[in-house]
């Protein structure tokens, strides 16, 4: 994933991997704060939470039978 913090001018890569060993498709961001931000996806479906505006990403849930297309 790819992060900027001055709209675009310039990107850094951010690496996310909450479940090492598996794929993950990452379906649908979004932030409620220049800080907090989720990201949903399948293949072993996660939920991934941000409060330092997309440095470090933590897994909130797997969900193992779902899907989540839209947060």
């Amino acid at each position: 994933m790819q992060k900027t913090t001055d709209a675009g001018e310039t990107w850094s890569l951010v690496v996310i991997d909450p479940t090492p060993g598996n794929p993950i498709i990452f379906e649908s961001v979004f932030f409620t704060s220049a800080n907090v931000g989720y990201i949903g996806g399948w293949c072993g479906a996660v939920l991934i939470k941000t409060v330092d505006g997309g440095s470090n990403w933590v897994n909130k849930d797997s969900l193992a039978i779902a899907q989540l297309y839209d947060i």
